[in-house]
Formats: structure tokens, sequence, C-alpha cells
């Protein structure tokens, strides 16, 4: 504050410690010390407002970077099957305004796949009709690239997973849905030995560049040392071409804690499964179908 005297001055961010000194941690990952004598006033700041527009943005990038083997666009709806393997790769995601209208024709188009339908909604893009059982939710956490801790882990990188980084994953996931982008690169990263992790660097309607970390595993005696998604997968691998700067998300499940109070929850995702109420609709058989 220029007027004042002595000259006073303002700390924005999370207040991590208290007593004769507070400490801070800054929306860069700094921290700053400051002595409670020197503290003249104290006040709570409200959570920075997350609008749809912002979600949907997300979502649409997250979707690209887990397309599965096919896809398709219905009615707003992006339509994923990667073979039944992990959960983003084989449910449909609302990207545009979307209704309960399109659910038959959902159901329908995984039934031709041979698998249940699931729908991954994030939040106020579109609500749950009742009766529709949920299993499970995660939430997507975010970051700018400026405030990621550069990973001090010896990384492994490649644009393709190769079979040390298969066997260290221990999930029976296809190659192709690992290796599935849409208008997007990807990087592999391995840990000889401990961990491994899936950078997908995709854009945003908006034009946003997004790096999303996932598809991290690590091994049981490799547990207990910091590692996270940031720690195995680099925020900036070499192996992906950035236009811009991008932001980082990844999606965790809630009782899991990955740095969260460094980084901003944007999304909550839920997983629904809707059950056909009525005979089946005669359509024809479905072509894949490219973003556009």
């Amino acid at each position: 504050m220029p007027c004042s005297m002595p000259p006073m001055t303002d700390v924005v961010g999370h207040l991590e410690a208290v007593g004769p000194t507070l400490r801070v941690r800054t929306k860069r990952d700094e921290l700053v010390n400051v002595a409670a004598e020197d503290v003249v006033a104290i006040k709570a700041l409200a959570a920075v407002p997350v609008r749809t527009g912002d979600i949907r943005n997300l979502e649409h990038a997250a979707a690209l970077a887990w397309p599965g083997i096919e896809h398709e666009w219905i009615d707003g709806w992006l339509l994923r099957y990667g073979n039944g393997s992990t959960r983003r790769a084989n449910s449909a995601v609302p990207l545009a305004v979307s209704t309960v209208d399109q659910l038959a024709a959902i159901i329908d188009w995984y039934a031709g796949r041979g698998t249940p339908p699931l729908l991954a909604v994030p939040d106020r893009l579109f609500r749950i009709p009742p009766g529709v059982p949920v299993g499970g939710e995660n939430l997507v956490m975010t970051t700018e690239l400026a405030t990621a801790t550069p990973s001090t882990f010896d990384v492994t990188l490649a644009a393709r997973p190769d079979d040390e980084w298969l066997r260290l994953y221990r999930r029976d996931v296809p190659p192709g849905v690992l290796t599935a982008v849409i208008d997007g690169e990807l990087a592999f990263a391995t840990m000889a030995g401990a961990a491994v992790g899936r950078a997908a660097l995709t854009t945003a309607p908006d034009g946003t560049s997004w790096v999303g970390l996932s598809a991290v595993h690590v091994m049981e005696q490799a547990r207990g040392r910091g590692l996270s998604p940031a720690g195995v997968v680099p925020a900036r691998p070499s192996v992906l071409k950035f236009g811009s700067e991008p932001l980082i998300y990844s999606p965790i499940w809630p009782r899991r804690v990955w740095r969260r109070d460094r980084r901003r929850s944007l999304v909550r995702r839920r997983y629904g499964s809707p059950v056909r109420r009525g005979p089946p609709r005669r359509t024809r058989p479905a072509r894949p179908q490219q973003l556009p």
C-alpha cells in the first residue's frame, strides 16, 4: 500500500501454518513467511468461481485424449468405445447442450457393441436422471504449467508404451486404447522398475492447450516416496510439441489426495449406467466419425 507508513503489501494464497510466523503458499506454489507481529489484517477470500464454459472446454480436451478405438457424435454427446477397457474410453460424455432425449440412442449404440452403456457426466453439464445407478466419481484437478513442480525423478519418455511400460502398468488395456488420441499427442513415461504414466496434449474449443496426466501406476515397493502424477509424468514431456503454454489436469478418485491443496478442483465427474425402458429403436449400424 503506497500511502501507508511504513509501506504495506498483500500476500494472497493458502494459509499453511500459523504461529509466530505465518506461512502462505501462493498460486505459483511459492512459500511466503510473514511474522505474525507484522500482520495488520487477515481476510478470507471466496474460491474463484468456475464457469460452466470452463468445465465444457476442459471436458472436451479430456475426451479427445481418451477417444477409445471407436467414437461417434450423437446430438451433443461424444460416445466412445474401447473394448470395455477403462471407463473413460468406454463412456458417453455430454460436450454440447445435451438432454435425456439422447439416452435411448446411447443405450442402443453400446448395445450394438455388446457393452453396457455408461455416462461420464461432469457437474453442471448434465443431470443424471433419477433412478440411474451411479457407480463412482472422480475429481479433475487442474493447475498452470508455471506452478507445476518439475519432476526430480529419472523418467524415460516415449511416444508409445513399450513392453516395460505395459508390464509396470499391470492393467489389461489394449495398446490401441492407450495410444488413441484425436488431434493431439501422447507421451508415455517410465521410471525404471517403479512407475509409469501417460500424458496427452489436446486442445479445447476455446484454443486452450491441456496436458492430461493419467494411467499412473506406482509399484508397491516404490510407494511412500512422494510420487504423484506430476512426479511420474513431467509437466512438459519433451516428446510433445507445445504450441502454447498449456494447463494441466489429472482425474483422481476423491479418496486419493494428489497435493490437492496446491491445485484447483475444476470438475466433479460421475459415472451413471442408464437402463432402457421400452423396446429398442431400429437404427442403422453406426460408423465411426471424426470430431469436427
